[in-house]
């Protein structure tokens, strides 16, 4: 949740009362992207390999034999189609990846199962709806940065002041 100590503790309270973390981040996994909810958004800290074939929309991830796993993926509603490939790098590919089905059984390295794992969280609080919220944290006028706030993390009067669970308003 981006160092912001206030929705953390928000939604520390909310999974206490609702069975635990791992017991809602195995739900988040085991069915990530249902319909009707903001889908469960991914950013990886590195971009793929190079010679990672990648193929968009199917929830399929190939790579040579022989070359592992890491940083793979899939992304959801793209119609199947192939990234693009650069001969300069890796494979354009939008920040945000999201295999279709279950998340439970993904193998990843670790740098993109942590980012797999900070998507769930994140996604899990952006979840909680607003009438289940501890009163603290209902009601909050939107950061006009939201979840790119850099100062979320080093002004907790700020963080508890303003709702940073939304995307960038303005300024991008």
């Amino acid at each position: 949740l981006c160092s912001n100590e206030f929705e953390s503790g928000v939604l520390e309270e909310w999974v206490s009362a609702h069975g635990g973390l791992a017991s809602r981040l195995a739900d988040m996994l085991r069915e990530p992207n249902p319909p009707g909810v903001a889908p469960l958004q991914v950013a990886l800290d590195r971009p793929m390999r190079p010679d990672a074939a990648v193929i968009l929309g199917g929830g399929v991830a190939a790579d040579p034999p022989g070359a592992g796993v890491e940083h793979t993926g899939a992304a959801a509603g793209s119609g199947g189609a192939v990234a693009p490939a650069r001969s300069d790098g890796p494979p354009l590919l939008p920040p945000t990846l999201a295999p279709a089905g279950p998340w439970g059984e993904l193998q990843a390295c670790r740098p993109c199962a942590l980012g797999v794992i900070r998507g769930a969280v994140y996604a899990l609080r952006e979840r909680i709806p607003d009438v289940e919220l501890p009163a603290r944290a209902r009601g909050r006028e939107d950061c006009w940065y939201g979840r790119a706030c850099r100062t979320q993390g080093h002004r907790p009067a700020h963080a508890a002041k303003l709702n940073h669970i939304c995307g960038q308003r303005r300024f991008h």
